[in-house]
């Protein structure tokens, strides 16, 4: 995925700040959400930010593992 890519565009949530929020600890996706703000307005980007926050999680435990 591109860090750059818009997930949330209420209030400019990137794929870049939904991993960045894994690495500093967001392990659920209301981490996610207080550490960004990202599914709290409108609420029409949810279920990709969610797949985003998931995606992240899953590589950074993948890394975990292998190092």
């Amino acid at each position: 995925m591109k860090e750059e890519k818009l997930v949330c565009a209420c209030r400019h949530v990137t794929v870049g700040d939904i991993v960045k929020t894994v690495a500093g600890g967001a392990r659920n996706f209301e981490d996610v959400q207080a550490m960004t703000g990202v599914a709290r307005s409108c609420c029409r980007c949810r279920g990709y930010a969610e797949n985003v926050f998931r995606a992240a999680l899953e590589e950074s435990q993948h890394q975990t593992k292998t190092s």
